[in-house]
């Protein structure tokens, strides 16, 4: 692993935003730098060199927004592709990522939205995001929208869930890949966003009590943050 990192979180919470740097830092190791900015409040560094790596947060935002902050994340976003530093997205990110680079049919709302513990399906053995993961695992899930349609000249699809064909792609030839699930979530604060999307939305009929009990999680963060940084 190269020496000197420093990560940049970008939170794009809309109704806890801040709250990116407590969820993320626990799973890279101490001598990390790992900062946040308020992406969802406009806010962005000027000097995107200073850091090695991004990270791409979830939000309850569409990936197909046009309200400017988004606007100016994808032009902050594209800027890091030319420089080739390193980006991963994670939920509302993944999905921001196959828009922008396979265009905005590549993302919809979802007919199988997912809640909870899901099973995940790697499809690619090799790719360097995945070393020393299983084949198949478990991790936290809370999404209404979805990547679908990746043009396959430019995206490799790596791993995918029951209901949702897309859980993680890579940019070919580019350090830039996408994960639909939220394996930074330890299972308390998963457990509480949960409960939360099932008193916003009580149409979804989600049993709480039956999830939380069936719930496995594989606790993959840690690994696949450090395999991020050896990008």
């Amino acid at each position: 692993m190269k020496k000197n990192h420093k990560v940049l979180l970008l939170d794009n919470f809309i109704e806890e935003s801040g709250g990116v740097q407590k969820i993320f830092r626990p799973h890279f190791p101490s001598s990390v730098i790992v900062e946040s900015t308020l992406a969802s409040h406009g806010k962005f560094p000027r000097k995107i060199e200073d850091y090695t790596h991004i990270v791409v947060s979830g939000s309850a935002a569409s990936p197909l927004s046009d309200e400017l902050w988004v606007t100016k994340e994808r032009e902050f976003l594209l800027q890091a592709f030319l420089k080739q530093i390193p980006i991963l997205g994670v939920c509302f990110g993944h999905q921001l990522l196959g828009v922008m680079f396979g265009g905005r049919g590549c993302a919809r709302r979802s007919p199988t939205p997912e809640f909870g513990w899901k099973k995940i399906t790697l499809k690619k053995d090799k790719n360097p995001i995945f070393n020393g993961f299983q084949k198949e695992f478990y991790s936290y899930c809370s999404h209404f929208e979805e990547v679908v349609e990746l043009p396959e000249k430019s995206f490799e699809i790596l791993a995918s869930t029951e209901n949702c064909s897309v859980s993680a792609f890579q940019l070919k030839g580019h350090p830039v890949w996408g994960v639909q699930y939220h394996s930074e979530y330890g299972m308390e604060s998963a457990k509480k966003g949960l409960l939360k999307i099932a008193e916003k939305y009580p149409e979804l009929n989600l049993d709480c009590t039956k999830i939380e009990k069936d719930a496995k999680d594989s606790l993959t963060a840690p690994l696949l943050f450090e395999n991020f940084l050896k990008a």
